[in-house]
C-alpha cells in the first residue's frame, strides 16, 4: 500500500504527501534539510500544528481561502509559506489574506 512519497519540486524544495500519522516523522526529516511542501488529501489542523511546532521550512499546499486562513493562523504564527495551483483570482484572494495577516513594515 502506498503511504508516502517525497519528490523534488526543484533544486531546493521537496514535496511530501501526508496521509497517516507515521508520515509526520518523514515530513520533519525533510524539513530539517530544507523547505518541504506538504500535501494532504484530508487535512486537519492537528497534524499542521504538530509540524509547525517541530520545525521550520513547512510549506503548505492550499486550494482555497479557508485552507490559507488555517495555514496562516496555526499556532498563532502560521506556516513559513503556502503553495497553490489554483486560478489567478483565488491566488489574489489568498495573497490578500497574507497581506492582511502580516504585520506592517516600518
Amino acid at each position: 500500500m502506498w503511504r508516502r512519497t517525497a519528490t523534488w519540486c526543484g533544486p531546493d524544495v521537496q514535496k511530501s504527501r501526508f496521509q497517516v500519522t507515521a508520515d509526520e516523522a518523514e515530513v520533519i526529516r525533510l524539513a530539517r534539510q530544507g523547505p518541504v511542501v506538504v500535501h494532504t488529501p484530508d487535512w486537519t489542523i492537528i497534524p499542521l500544528e504538530n509540524l509547525v511546532a517541530q520545525s521550520h521550512n513547512i510549506f503548505v499546499e492550499v486550494k482555497d481561502e479557508d485552507a490559507a486562513r488555517t495555514a496562516l493562523g496555526v499556532l498563532e504564527k502560521g506556516v513559513d509559506a503556502w503553495w497553490s495551483r489554483c486560478e489567478a483570482a483565488m491566488i489574489k484572494k489568498i495573497a490578500r489574506l497574507v497581506k492582511d495577516a502580516s504585520p506592517p513594515v516600518p
